[in-house]
């Protein structure tokens, strides 16, 4: 299957361009996208979106509004779409091709697992510092700061075929770029279109756009290493064209948006944060290879857990926090959170060792991959207007518990996996992954922003992005740490049991730590290589076993949780008008500046 990029542009600028894109308006009108645009747009001109109401006869006989600016709203629009897509579409696209990776580059699971943490861990790190950088210099900077990011992102990883370090670098790169793009693209929206009807198609075009890019990228694999023939590295290649475009509309077509100079940087509190759960993933993904007591990985929990509290209690004293502290006090905020961090942990997570199963232990081509993971991603996709309509006439934490009860479940499903499993005996577990997560990416959003005086709902709705990127890094660790740590305790036996010898034995466990299971193929053809590669598989699936319960088992907690503890509270619109946060205590006045440094 070829894929033009002609095409792919073609049709999202199309798309774009006339903001009729229907299964995602009423994801547009939901809670979970309207806090960007109220926290983001900061514009005199720009309405509330809860303001929203049916427009009348006379206001639909208007005349058009003038040519120019409605130019120009498009193109910004159009700008923030392409932007968002080529944030999203590096993060899908990658790890289809992680099994080509390993193979390529020859390195291990818990390298290859920093391949996909170095972008999801570095976007977790950027979203709340980008979001601050936009409001005090201008959201167009940073979008377009992102795009060109995107551009050298791709120029180095299409330059990494042979170095392990500078793909990490690259992957960094694009966090960073996919940090800045979300933080800036539906500012930029909101800003340039103030009217609420035309401003809900406008979200509902960024949104479908964000979901295209997770849908595009294991075809854009498809493309590149199955049609074409080409190395993994001309994946890059093909996100900076999107790039580029966005970059030509952004400079001649979208305004910059007002300023907010007084907004301080609170640079000790985005370097304890970032640096804290930078060394939590560290510690998590060298567990396996280096021991869970050795001094390397003792040490990055201890500095991991100094350097949180750190984080704790700088936001608790300064004046201008990067994470209002506050927003704890809401037990619906504290629920919400605690799920996106779950959810993206199982979600993330699963996807990584789906594409190390099919593409490295049954040795899949990309493009079936990509089929499979299309099995996740389309019902994501789906499900998510489902879940706002849901939310609009019931409660949010209707589809929040039924999604979590289906992922968990389809994850544990997936203990049934052996290496011999086909694409019938899978597909339906890999669509209610799908369908479920859908479900909880809709809701969880909305539920944390109710939960919070409208003047923090955009303090809240970044926190919790922040929180689903970083449950994003953490899954591929903590998953490929069970995994890995399984295989090293199991295959022993394994390799005794069919009587391998130690010589052919040890030479197997080094080309498994150098290269995964690809790198098997390099054992001469002798009859105990047989007995090899089954015992690898074998102790490979029983490793998938053990993190599909682990992933599965957290969603259900996260359902069981949310049963708990996102219990309807009447009371909670009266504290949104007021402004108090609630609290356990009796509520206090804002913190005097004497306690702060």
């Amino acid at each position: 299957m070829r894929i033009h990029a002609t095409h792919l542009s073609a049709a999202l600028l199309v798309g774009v361009a006339e903001y009729s894109l229907p299964p995602f308006k009423c994801l547009a009108e939901c809670p979970e996208v309207r806090f960007m645009t109220t926290a983001s747009n900061s514009s005199p001109r720009s309405e509330s979106p809860t303001s929203i109401t049916p427009r009348s006869k006379t206001a639909r006989s208007r005349k058009p509004e003038d040519g120019a600016l409605r130019r120009r709203q498009t193109l910004s629009v159009v700008a923030a779409c392409v932007a968002i897509f080529c944030a999203y579409v590096p993060l899908t696209a990658v790890a289809v091709a992680l099994p080509s990776i390993q193979a390529d580059l020859g390195v291990s699971t818990s390298e290859l697992t920093w391949v996909l943490d170095a972008l999801v861990l570095t976007m977790a790190a950027f979203i709340l510092l980008s979001g601050t950088l936009g409001e005090r210099h201008g959201h167009k900077r940073v979008l377009i700061g992102g795009l060109s990011l995107i551009c050298g992102g791709s120029l180095l990883g299409l330059c990494a075929g042979s170095s392990v370090v500078l793909l990490w670098t690259a992957q960094a790169v694009l966090g960073l770029a996919a940090a800045s793009l979300l933080a800036s693209s539906l500012a930029v929206v909101s800003h340039a279109v103030p009217d609420p009807h035309r401003r809900a198609k406008a979200i509902a075009a960024w949104a479908s756009s964000l979901a295209s890019g997770l849908v595009v990228g294991p075809w854009l694999s498809t493309a590149v290493i199955d049609a074409m023939g080409a190395r993994w590295t001309w994946i890059y290649a093909g996100v900076a064209p999107f790039a580029l475009i966005g970059l030509l509309i952004a400079g001649i077509g979208v305004e910059e948006t007002p300023r907010r100079t007084s907004r301080a940087l609170d640079a000790p509190g985005q370097v304890t944060a970032a640096l804290g759960i930078a060394l939590l993933v560290f510690a998590v993904i060298e567990g396996p290879g280096s021991g869970w007591n050795s001094p390397r990985v003792v040490g990055g929990f201890v500095l991991s857990a100094a350097t949180l509290a750190g984080f704790v209690w700088r936001e608790s004293r300064t004046a201008s926090p990067m994470l209002d502290l506050r927003l704890f006090r809401s037990r619906h905020f504290v629920a919400a959170c605690i799920v996106a961090v779950l959810v993206m942990f199982g979600l993330v997570g699963t996807l990584f060792l789906l594409s190390l199963f099919f593409g490295g232990l049954q040795q899949e081509p990309v493009g079936a991959v990509a089929l499979r993971f299309l099995l996740v991603t389309g019902p994501i996709v789906i499900t998510g207007p489902v879940a706002a309509r849901t939310a609009q006439r019931l409660h949010p934490r209707v589809p929040l518990i039924v999604g979590l009860v289906l992922g968990g479940a389809g994850m544990l499903s997936l203990i049934g996996l052996s290496p011999h499993s086909i694409l019938g005996d899978v597909w339906w577990r890999l669509v209610a992954i799908g369908a479920g997560v859908g479900l909880v990416l809709a809701s969880m959003t909305a539920i944390a922003v109710s939960a919070v005086p409208t003047p923090l709902v955009g303090v809240a709705g970044a926190a919790t992005n922040t929180l689903r990127q970083t449950g994003g890094a953490l899954g591929p660790a903590v998953l490929s740490a069970v995994v890995t740590s399984r295989v090293h305790t199991q295959l022993p036996h394994e390799l005794a049991a069919r009587q391998v010898n130690p010589e052919t034995a040890d030479r197997a466990q080094s080309l498994l730590n150098r290269g995964g299971l690809r790198a098997l193929g390099e054992l001469p053809p002798e009859p105990q290589t047989r007995a090899v590669v089954t015992a690898a598989g074998r102790a490979f699936t029983d490793g998938i076993h053990l993190a599909m319960a682990l992933s599965g088992g957290t969603l259900l907690a996260a359902a069981l949780l949310a049963v708990v503890a996102l219990r309807p509270d009447p009371a909670a619109a009266s504290r949104r008008v007021s402004g108090r946060i609630p609290s356990q205590n009796p509520p206090s006045s804002d913190r005097s500046t004497s306690s702060r440094q």
